[in-house]
Order: C-alpha cells, then structure tokens, then sequence
C-alpha cells in the first residue's frame, strides 16, 4: 500500500486486533518517525498522547515523509473522535497517518470526511504489481488497457517517482514520463 504525504488512511479490515498489530510491526521498521498507538479501546487520553509524540520533530531517518502515525483500535470514544479531528484537522503536508480498525468501528461523519478509506482488499490489489505484458506474442497480443496498467505501476513504484505520487501528479521532477503513456497509445 502506498501511503501519500498529508494524507489521512482509514484501512478497515476483519483481521482480529492482534493480527492487524503483527502485520503493522511486521510491514513498518522501529522507527523513531513512525508513532504506533495500538490499543484495543482508545480514549481521550491516548489520543493525546499520541499527539504529543506524534507533534515532536523529525529525526530525519526516513526519506519518504516526516512522520508516519499509526493507530490501531477496535472501538474508540466519541471524545477521542473528536480529539483525534483535531490531529487529522492541522496534519502537516509532511505527515501521514493510518487509522487500522475492524470493518465494525462507527466513526464521526467528521472524521470519515477526512480520511481516504479503504477496504482492506483494495488495498491489497492495489500493492499487487501486474504482471509483465509479452509483447512478442503475436498469436494472443496483450490487452493495451493491461500494457497501460503495467506502465503505470512500474513509474508510479520507481526511483524516478521518489514521492510515490499518482501518474498523473507526476510533472515536475520528469516532465517526459507522462508522455510515456500518450507514446504508447499512439503506436499500440
């Protein structure tokens, strides 16, 4: 799963709590950028807490963002709903979060308005590379649309895309990528 700059994750899954904690300290390295709250009920308190780690600087080990915050939970009060609103609220374009819960979790409208959720199977479509087109096959040729899809991932999961952005995001750093694709539909 790619996670954006700024961005704020829900990823609602029906792993068990312990499941989704083994996944989460198996996927991220210890790290002094990523703050982890996992607890099972989260309150005001913890929400503040978090916060409070979440708000200390960078110590600059990781490239790809400041801060990574991740919280893990089953249930959390209406009270640290509204405290955790104000997190997602002021995230710095800099930061990223996750909020990893069941597929049960009622959440404020407020805080659903500013998250990107996403199912726990899309999610893992979406990390899945698609497989090398044979362009040699003159018998059964690949579907364009597969090519394009291929195309799309390699550069979006490239050095060159050092910011993990979308295609389409991608302008600046290389302009002529973006013409990849155009260069293929016309010849294809």
């Amino acid at each position: 799963m790619q996670i954006q700059k700024g961005e704020a994750i829900l990823l609602k899954s029906d792993k068990t709590f312990e499941e989704r904690v083994d996944f989460i300290n198996n996927t991220f390295s210890q790290n002094l950028d990523i703050i982890i709250l996992k607890n099972k009920k989260i309150s005001i308190d913890n929400v503040r807490d978090f916060q409070n780690d979440f708000q200390k600087s960078s110590s600059g080990v990781n490239f790809d963002f400041q801060k990574l915050g991740i919280i893990i939970f089953d249930d959390i009060s209406p009270e640290a709903q509204n405290s955790l609103l104000k997190i997602l609220e002021d995230i710095d374009k800099e930061n990223s979060i996750i909020l990893y819960t069941n597929k049960n979790v009622k959440l404020l409208s407020t805080i659903l308005s500013r998250v990107l959720s996403i199912d726990e199977e899309i999610a893992k479509e979406m990390s899945k590379k698609p497989e090398l087109p044979d362009l040699n096959d003159k018998e059964n040729p690949p579907d364009k649309q597969q090519v394009i899809e291929w195309i799309k991932f390699t550069i979006e999961n490239s050095k060159i895309n050092k910011d993990k952005k979308p295609l389409i995001w991608i302008n600046s750093p290389s302009p002529n990528i973006k013409y990849i694709i155009e260069y293929f539909q016309l010849f294809y």
